[in-house]
């Protein structure tokens, strides 16, 4: 495990005794006892201690073992104790702490710069933080000016990374942020660092220490301790790390696994021949595969647990197999043995990784190259596209790939050209007053046709169907279809002329379908206009509209009975007619 520069100065206090007890852990679990709530909260408020609402978030994700824990982001294994009314360094000693966590105990917001804490505790905390560089403390607020600090409520946002590498609780195991925000309605810096000095780990927009390592105790200050909460604080509540204050009260607690040097657990895993012989950490030699366990007492006096696990390299037979071309050059060499086109395949003897002798099976494959032809057809004023290159024409083209084999492949292209015979259609077709008309279209006989619509026709699929007007169809399309599949789409559009019925006599009150009076045509007239006269030459009915025809009343009565006049003018293909005539009408 990489050593940081703070564990090496740890190692340096220990070789030179400053330490006034046995300061080597004896579990590897990172036992974090706290100040609760249920000892100090009276006369305090109790939302900030570590047991405390407010700290709901940072506890979930400690129990979390994707974080803390055997095989989670810090491997620290946490364990958390109640630290009770303790006087003394050596009660919190008994209790196996390796970290302390203080929180906020005050009465009012006006006395948050201060602690209602015991002197008498928080000495004896500071007492055993001295006592071992691994000993730590994380304490904030008020609880700072036992410590020689002094806040104030003066936090300017962001808060970034003080000017230190090492250690940088901005970049850590849980993740790297630039900046994070205080929240509530407190939010502090420290105003005034003891003369011991501090290294400072986090400042406020303006340069002022937020965050700190305290030069005496080696102990972790925050100036607010909404740092670490939830609620008042920007920690969520979830047990994952979710956002820039988890990332970095996580990497504080993992700062505080490292200083506390936790990892005295070491696991090697290593493979060996057989028949070999392995000697362990303790000197002891072993031939047998299995799992090792050792302690070791290291320089600092303390001990270190070293779990050797050996495996058996049993050498297997290797293979190593190559598909190639014809003729491709290719060569593998194995030990001492060059493999190719002339000498394919065989067995070699190498070491393998672990200094063991294994077998290597050697297989080479050398295949031919593969040609073949295709032939298409394409239909006028198509293209085809083959292999990325486009025809639009007739050609005879050779191409060159690679076949599934990655050898080369030689494709004779061979394109030819179909053109549609001339097709004469009738030029222009007029179907008069409704007869049956046969069309006159020249089409080879071997291509296929379909008429679209079907209304009307004889047959779809002839070249000359007879139309029987019904529906008055303007245009209608024509698909000629080539033997070899090629179509073309035509349209022939379609005149119609007839001129309009005009009756002579009609009843308005008739039930049988003569019960108005108007030019009767399937066929739509332009320029239409009918006039309806009396006797008298008197305008009674007038209509622009063909669909609009008289029903035998003048301004909503009905006429008298007998003969009128009426005139009908209208255009039809073009042409111009008039119609004069009487009309008699009868009830």
């Amino acid at each position: 495990m990489r050593k940081s520069p703070l564990l090496i100065l740890l190692f340096i206090m220990c070789q030179f005794g400053l330490m006034s007890q046995d300061c080597c852990d004896t579990d590897t679990k990172l036992v974090i006892c706290y100040t609760s709530r249920f000892d100090h909260c009276m006369p305090a408020t109790c939302d900030y201690t570590f047991d405390g609402v407010n700290m709901e978030g940072i506890r979930a994700k400690l129990n979390n073992p994707q974080n803390f824990g055997p095989l989670g982001i810090s491997e620290c294994d946490v364990e958390t104790k109640r630290l009770g009314n303790v006087s003394s360094s050596q009660e919190i000693t008994d209790l196996q702490c390796d970290i302390v966590i203080i929180g906020a105990f005050y009465i009012t917001p006006a006395d948050i710069t201060d602690t209602t804490l015991p002197i008498e505790l928080t000495d004896a905390i500071k007492e055993w933080s001295v006592e071992c560089p691994e000993n730590l403390t994380i304490l904030s607020q008020g609880e700072s000016t036992r410590w020689g600090y002094t806040i104030a409520n003066q936090n300017v946002n962001p808060n970034s990374a003080g000017a230190v590498s090492t250690p940088n609780i901005f970049d850590g195991p849980f993740g790297s942020l630039t900046t994070f925000f205080q929240g509530g309605a407190f939010q502090a810096n420290y105003n005034s660092i003891p003369p011991t000095g501090a290294t400072i780990l986090a400042e406020d927009g303006l340069g002022r220490p937020t965050i700190v390592l305290d030069n005496a105790t080696n102990d972790i200050l925050l100036a607010d301790v909404g740092i670490i909460c939830n609620g008042p604080g920007d920690v969520t509540t979830s047990p994952n790390v979710l956002n820039n204050n988890d990332i970095l009260a996580c990497n504080i607690f993992a700062l505080g696994c490292e200083i506390a040097g936790i990892a005295t657990f070491t696991e090697i895993d290593t493979i060996i021949c057989k028949d070999d012989i392995y000697q362990l950490p303790d000197g002891s030699m072993v031939t047998d595969p299995g799992e090792y366990t050792v302690n070791l007492e290291s320089i600092t006096e303390c001990d270190s647990i070293i779990v050797t696990t050996i495996s058996l390299s049993d050498p297997e037979e290797g293979y190593i197999e190559y598909i190639g071309c014809d003729q491709d050059g290719q060569s593998i060499t194995v030990g001492s043995t060059t493999y190719d086109q002339d000498n394919p395949s065989g067995v070699t003897i190498v070491q393998n990784q672990y200094g063991c002798d294994s077998l290597v099976n050697v297989d080479m494959i050398f295949n031919i190259h593969t040609s073949s032809t295709l032939d298409t057809l394409i239909c006028e004023g198509d293209a085809f596209t083959y292999l990325g290159q486009s025809f639009d024409g007739i050609s005879d083209t050779t191409l060159v790939i690679q076949n599934k084999l990655n050898c080369d492949s030689s494709i004779r292209v061979r394109v030819g050209f179909v053109q549609i015979e001339e097709i004469i259609l009738d030029d222009q077709i007029n179907i008069l007053n409704n007869l049956d008309y046969t069309f006159e279209n020249i089409i080879p006989t071997s291509y296929e046709v379909l008429w679209t619509p079907e209304n009307g026709l004889s047959c779809t699929d002839c070249p000359n169907p007879t139309l029987s007007n019904q529906d008055n169809i303007e245009t209608y399309a024509l698909q000629i279809t080539t033997p070899e599949g090629c179509t073309e789409n035509l349209d022939l559009p379609i005149n119609y002329r007839c001129r309009p019925y005009l009756p002579n006599i009609f009843n308005p009150n008739s039930t049988s379908g003569n019960q108005n009076f108007g030019a009767l045509t399937p066929c739509i007239l332009t320029h239409y206009s009918l006039s309806i006269f009396d006797r008298w030459g008197s305008l009674v009915f007038q209509s622009s509209d063909q669909s609009n025809m008289w029903n035998g009343k003048l301004n909503g009565d009905k006429i008298v009975p007998g003969v009128y006049s009426y005139l009908c003018s209208y255009s039809n293909d073009g042409i111009e007619e008039i119609k004069a005539g009487q009309i008699t009408v009868i009830r």
